[in-house]
């Protein structure tokens, strides 16, 4: 077989080829483990747990210092942007007794499944490939779960110093904070683990906004997309999103403000409809989702997917 390698850095990569064979052939619809089994990459007794992410966070923490000593600003010496990307709570399922403790074991379940002779064809392409096929039993699906919430906790115990640091630095009252992730996890609910799904539990996120002059405590049940989150950064920082060109997203400053949307803003939330699609390596077909929302006596949210 003479292998074509269309990127430069396969050429140098021979893991390159490996990796894009499950790519190449998902529409023959063979079906095999492209994953280790969840079991294989859950660890509940690592005592040098993400090493890379508490590397990240003093980084982080510098960084808040420094503008605190007039440092970091932008050309108008007044605003600054921190990035502080922790790579929790992410497969591998990694966790110790320390965080382990932060879970209660009482509020998590085991999740209910379809039997496997009556999954869709593209779901069950997916669990074979991610290696969740097998029937689990209840300690082996709770022993998962419970580690990634305890990831989760890890993951908000680095949040907290970050706040505090902003604290310890006088910025907190001055500064807004976008709490985020760029996906989910399956955690053994439809019998997957990853993401690669536009089940909620993959597709749906946190977004969670804080900051001077904003709705303390509130729930935004509009929809919204991460693609709202660049001009809603424009806007805070005083500038107009149609200086930067045409983009997908929309600001959600109107839903933030204690005032609430404009009438007309308003209506543009209540009818809005969010898309997305989904293209993976171990999916044998692309997913497109298209999520209306409907106003009537409650907030009803319809999503039809397409595979």
């Amino acid at each position: 077989m003479n292998l074509q390698f269309p990127d430069p850095l396969c050429s140098v990569h021979r893991h390159c080829v490996s990796q894009s064979l499950p790519i190449l052939t998902r529409s023959a619809d063979i079906r095999k483990a492209t994953k280790a089994d969840p079991l294989q990459i859950t660890n509940d007794n690592d005592n040098n747990v993400h090493p890379e992410d508490w590397k990240m966070l003093p980084k982080c923490i510098e960084f808040i210092e420094r503008v605190a000593r007039g440092q970091e600003l932008g050309g108008d010496g007044n605003h600054w942007l921190l990035y502080c990307s922790i790579n929790i709570p992410h497969p591998a399922f990694q966790t110790n007794a320390t965080w382990l403790s932060y879970v209660n074991d009482n509020k998590v379940a085991v999740p209910k499944v379809l039997p496997r002779e009556i999954m869709h064809p593209a779901d069950s392409y997916m669990s074979i490939s991610k290696s969740v096929w097998r029937n689990f039993t209840d300690d082996e699906i709770l022993k998962v779960r419970k580690t990634y919430l305890a990831m989760c906790a890890e993951t908000d115990y680095m949040l907290g110093e970050v706040i505090a640091a902003l604290d310890r630095a006088g910025l907190r009252n001055d500064t807004v904070i976008i709490f985020l992730s760029d996906h989910g996890e399956m955690n053994m609910e439809h019998r997957q683990v990853w993401k690669n799904s536009m089940k909620e539990a993959s597709a749906r996120v946190p977004l969670v906004v804080s900051g001077p002059g904003m709705r303390s405590g509130a729930v935004v049940t509009e929809l919204t997309s991460l693609l709202d989150v660049l001009p809603t950064l424009v806007t805070l920082g005083g500038g107009r999103v149609e200086d930067f060109g045409p983009l997908s997203g929309v600001s959600l400053l109107p839903l933030l403000l204690p005032q609430g949307p404009a009438e007309k803003e308003r209506m543009f939330f209540a009818e809005r409809t969010v898309d997305a699609e989904y293209h993976s390596n171990m999916g044998n077909v692309s997913a497109a989702s298209l999520c209306p929302q409907i106003m009537e006596d409650r907030l009803l949210i319809t999503c039809l997917h397409l595979s």
